[in-house]
């Protein structure tokens, strides 16, 4: 079952998830200008949520949260063409990021990805340069 959080503050949608599986999650602590939060779409009885964020009524971040590691899976479509990988390292993770030519969408998608306390994090990003991705990422708040 999906639990649709619409509407809600976006610190609203993180105690939910802390509340619903436990745990302190990790938080994006800063969003290039004109970034907003729009909805949060959990699964419980898999410890999954996704946090969407907006520019402009379009969907620019995907931030997903995975505590269930047995479950968790992200993938593109084998047409997705990977154009680029490297790794970011914060104070507490390293960071994994790869960058993919979206053919069908005919866009360019970064795709960062991360494990901290046994949580798996993603974090998707679309029509967004490098340096907002990488300040997003050198950004987050990990308690």
């Amino acid at each position: 079952e999906i639990k649709i959080v619409s509407g809600w503050e976006e610190e609203k949608a993180y105690d939910e998830i802390e509340e619903k599986f436990g745990f302190y999650p990790v938080r994006m602590d800063y969003l290039p200008e004109g970034v907003v939060f729009e909805d949060m779409l959990l699964w419980e009885e898999i410890q999954g949520a996704q946090l969407l964020y907006s520019k402009d009524e379009k969907l620019i971040i995907e931030f997903r949260v995975q505590a269930n590691n047995r479950t968790s899976s992200m993938g593109l479509d084998v047409e997705d063409v990977l154009q680029e990988t490297y790794f970011i390292k914060n104070d507490t993770a390293e960071i994994i990021v790869n960058g993919y030519w979206v053919k069908e969408a005919e866009e360019f998608r970064w795709v960062a990805s991360f494990t901290y306390c046994d949580v798996n994090y993603n974090v998707i990003a679309q029509d967004m340069d490098k340096v907002e991705l990488e300040t997003i990422l050198e950004n987050m708040v990990m308690l």
